[in-house]
């Protein structure tokens, strides 16, 4: 080793122990909080409402929303924010507002050791309402039961969405990446679709059709009734247990599993490139299975509705239990 490298090599030593010894002596003198070091600032804004509204409308970018049921009957809304990147509240033509209002200089950009996540909490008195709208860029949004509403959109970048409130119309949820999950929902008819993420539904009646569209990822339909159910996906497994669809229950994957227990349908249409279809009905089928690489398992029958399931790399194994 040549003695300018030596050299160098004890001067950075001495430089990361004295950054060390620094940064001990600051984290001390704030208790070790990490949170002190934040370059952020947050404060919380608080709105009441005794205006009378219908619908319900939130446009953020990088704020959690949170529905809950008010103690009152009177609405209020809690924003846990940035400076600077603050929320406007108002209620205008019978739907209450809530939208980002970004008044940050270019330098504000820059944040650092950022410990905390913008938040908005939307108190309502438990109830029916006209409209919902969600609009969010990074952050995730939940609605509980205690709501209904007519017509329900909720979209996103990344974050999941965990809904609850049923829907007498229209529902749709949509992101690009996260989960979605539904307990025990009533809608009209719905849309649920992601891009990167899974899909977990324990309990949904749906009287039109219900999509369950998942690009790369999981989709778990549990205890579901529907006029029809049509689930399409690139990469992941569908599982579905007591899916009943009244009319037909259509499902294409390019690479993933197709497992069921006892669904039916007076239709069903099952296509995959890449992967198992196995499962039971509970009524009779007239059944085409097709492989091209797999074992072809079905029961054979003269009566019943159609049912049609080819793979090209898979096996093929139905039952039927009543």
């Amino acid at each position: 080793m040549s003695k300018k490298t030596a050299v160098w090599l004890i001067v950075a030593a001495f430089l990361i122990v004295i950054g060390g010894i620094v940064f001990t002596g600051v984290m001390t003198m704030l208790h070790w909080d990490f949170k002190a070091l934040s370059t952020t600032r947050y404060e919380t804004n608080e709105y009441t409402f005794t205006d009378s509204f219908q619908n319900v409308s939130v446009n953020t970018s990088v704020a959690n929303v949170v529905f809950v049921p008010s103690d009152t009957d009177i609405a209020s809304v809690v924003c846990r924010e940035q400076r600077h990147l603050n929320h406007t509240v108002t209620v205008t033509d019978g739907t209450l507002c809530v939208a980002l209002n970004d008044t940050r200089k270019w330098y504000e950009y820059l944040s650092f050791f950022n410990f905390e996540t913008s938040k908005i909490t939307v108190a309502l008195p438990a109830g029916a309402y006209r409209d919902l709208s969600v609009h969010t860029s990074t952050g995730n949004v939940s609605v509980p039961a205690d709501f209904t509403f007519e017509q329900l959109d909720i979209t996103g970048s990344t974050g999941n969405v965990h809904c609850n409130a049923s829907c007498t119309g229209a529902m749709s949820v949509s992101l690009s990446t996260g989960h979605i999950t539904c307990n025990n929902v009533t809608a009209g008819e719905a849309l649920l679709d992601v891009t990167t993420g899974n899909i977990t539904v324990n309990g949904f009646s749906c009287q039109g059709s219900m999509r369950a569209n998942v690009r790369t990822g999981k989709a778990n339909l549990n205890d579901v009734t529907c006029g029809s159910l049509l689930s399409d996906g690139t990469t992941g497994n569908l599982m579905m247990k007591n899916v009943l669809a009244f009319d037909i229950l259509s499902v294409k994957r390019s690479t993933g599993n197709v497992l069921f227990e006892r669904c039916d349908a007076d239709e069903i249409v099952i296509n995959t490139s890449t992967g198992t279809v196995k499962g039971t009905l509970v009524t009779d089928k007239i059944i085409f299975a097709e492989s091209h690489t797999g074992h072809v398992e079905v029961p054979r029958s003269a009566t019943g509705g159609k049912c049609e399931i080819t793979t090209s790399t898979g096996d093929i194994r139905i039952e039927i239990t009543p």
